[in-house]
């Protein structure tokens, strides 16, 4: 959906005040649930300065160094949104997940609200959902929406004992509630459009976010009873309304005007994608043979996290030996999979595998499958805002020939791993390049590559929830034409517990035995 929001709040001050120092989180970020087209803030008068909170929020200080009696501030874009289910996923650099636990003025967990917590006791992991749609639900059913009942300051346990509220006081309920059950929330602050199922009552809007392992950040509108669609619009994050409100810092004696509206213009001239859930996936070519790993894990919102395996191989043992790797848009990949597949024992050697005479033939013809699902596809995908790129990892060998690592791009064109290049990854790379490239060298052996791959998927799946287990690992020994060795690790796989522990522990350990520079004051 493409929604067009004007934003105008003015102030008007009893007596001038000399100068004004505000800060304001108004500015929408892409990511996930939306795509900015194009935003605006403007203050006559008044300078504005951008920063980034701890948060990730993009700030604004506005600052006035004269005299004023008359403040208007206004915002106005385009922001295409997108139906996730609510699931926000995490951010690349997330705060620690304690921290929003912590509990605020805001969100002061007194005894009526510990003991409204305590009907919601938290469920096993698996069910951790159908909790928070509870407390969702049941907030909504106990403070009742009434605008004017509560104002800026009142507390999430002031409002529950009084039974009335606005979609504050709600975000800070869901917050408190969630805290006291141990689970990680925080308070949002945005925009909601009118007409659209749900019983909408303002366009500057509030709710909140609860975070699950399996899925990161999932939000929940008690007065709404709904999680966050298409609809809704996300502005900021924080603990509370002190941190993630629209504006701070108005001197005592002022009033305000609020207007705020929501449009719909229909489609954009030129789409934005969202940012999008990925996976992972490594190659990596040795004088050994070559290590293959990928996750297994989709995620398509709270109902729909699903397992599909991205690791495909193709083979006639003492002929031909290929796996490939996917990542990239589900239906794609699959389609581009299903493709070859079909092609398979045509005697075609422009696209048959089994008949292809070397590996720059078989990387041609993936490259090749990939342009003709995108002809086919690609164009009502985009016109949906759905995200239509995939890329591939293609490693193999025919006989007489060379075992060969290509990484294949969405356009169907490819690079050869050669010379310094070891490895090729796809997805979500940048958590475990760093461990790839301090390792791995050609005469790595296999064992210790494989290793390597399991620290590097570690240290993705800790970063990001959108990667994780069931893990496939391949083992090829160069030349051997025949097919290789194939484990699938689970998340309580010993093998991957250990890793998991070993390497925690021993980063740990360097870091501690590290000693500080002697020569630093502080």
């Amino acid at each position: 959906m493409l929604i067009r929001v004007e934003h105008a709040t003015s102030y008007e001050y009893s007596e001038p005040v000399l100068a004004t120092t505000q800060y304001l989180r108004m500015t929408p970020l892409s990511g996930r649930t939306q795509a900015v087209e194009n935003w605006a803030l403007t203050c006559p008068g008044a300078v504005t300065t951008p920063w980034q909170d701890q948060y990730g929020n993009l700030c604004h200080t506005l600052t006035v160094p004269k005299p004023v009696e008359h403040l208007d501030i206004k915002v106005c874009g385009l922001v295409r949104t997108r139906d996730t289910n609510g699931v926000v996923g995490t951010a690349s650099s997330e705060l620690p997940a304690g921290l929003y636990l912590r509990e605020t003025p805001y969100t002061a967990a007194t005894g009526p609200i510990r003991d409204f917590a305590g009907r919601f006791k938290a469920k096993p992991k698996e069910d951790l959902i159908e909790t928070l749609h509870e407390v969702m639900l049941g907030i909504a059913d106990t403070v009742e929406y009434s605008p004017g009942d509560t104002h800026v300051h009142t507390t999430g346990a002031e409002a529950l004992e009084q039974g009335t509220g606005v979609c504050q006081d709600h975000a800070h309920i869901f917050c408190t509630v969630c805290r006291v059950l141990g689970i990680p929330a925080r308070y949002v602050s945005g925009y909601l459009t009118h007409g659209f199922g749900h019983e909408a009552h303002t366009a500057s809007h509030a709710w909140g976010e609860a975070l699950v392992d399996s899925l990161g950040w999932v939000g929940f509108d008690p007065t709404n009873r709904a999680c966050p669609d298409e609809s809704y619009i996300r502005t900021a994050v924080g603990l509370d309304y002190a941190e993630a409100g629209p504006v701070r810092g108005f001197a005592p004696g002022w009033r305000r005007d609020h207007d705020c509206r929501c449009k719909f213009p229909g489609p954009a001239t030129n789409p934005v994608r969202f940012e999008q859930d990925v996976t992972y996936c490594v190659g990596i070519l040795l004088d050994e043979g070559v290590v293959l790993a990928s996750d297994s894990r989709t995620n398509a919102g709270i109902d729909r996290v699903s397992t599909f395996r991205k690791m495909f191989t193709f083979e006639k043992p003492g002929e031909r030996f290929f796996t490939l790797l996917t990542a990239g848009n589900l239906s794609l990949t699959q389609g581009v999979i299903s493709m070859i597949g079909e092609w398979i024992n045509s005697e075609d050697p422009e696209r048959d595998l089994f008949a292809v005479g070397s590996m720059f033939g078989a990387a041609r013809i993936i490259g090749n499958a990939l342009r003709e699902v995108h002809q086919a596809d690609a164009g009502y995908l985009q016109q949906r805002d759905v995200d239509f790129t995939a890329s591939f990892i293609l490693a193999g060998q025919v006989k007489g020939g060379q075992l060969r690592l290509f990484l294949i791009y969405d356009a169907g064109n490819f690079i050869e791993a050669m010379g310094d290049t070891t490895y090729f990854q796809i997805g979500e790379v940048k958590y475990g390049k760093p461990i790839l490239d301090r390792i791995i060298q050609r005469e790595t052996s296999l064992g210790d590559a494989a290793k390597c791959a399991l620290i590097s998927f570690d240290s993705t799946m800790r970063s990001n929830v959108s990667v994780g287990p069931p893990i496939d690992v391949m083992i090829y020994r160069r030349d051997t034409l025949k097919p290789g060795f194939h484990v699938r690790l689970e998340d309580d796989d010993p093998y991957l517990q250990a890793i998991r522990e070993g390497w925690g522990g021993a980063i740990y350990k360097a870091f501690h035995d590290i000693i500080h520079e002697p020569e630093w004051k502080f």
